[in-house]
């Protein structure tokens, strides 16, 4: 059961990532800051959860060095 839960944070982890990054993606961002990943344990004995991930997208400049 123990294994079981830790599968389904993993894979939630993993999605509130992907919506993130595709979230700043789609607003021009290449990158981000001040991340922060909330796990909530709900119901009894810890039977459901919910995670938040959240942070500041940017726009990180590339500069080439000239000669």
């Amino acid at each position: 059961m123990e294994k079981e839960h830790l599968n389904e944070l993993k894979k939630g982890k993993d999605e509130c990532l992907i919506r993130l990054a595709s979230e700043i993606k789609k607003n021009g961002g290449n990158g981000v800051v001040d991340l922060d990943i909330i796990y909530f344990l709900n119901g009894i004995g810890g039977s459901e959860f919910q995670i938040i991930a959240r942070g500041m997208g940017i726009k990180i400049k590339e500069e080439y060095p000239t000669s």
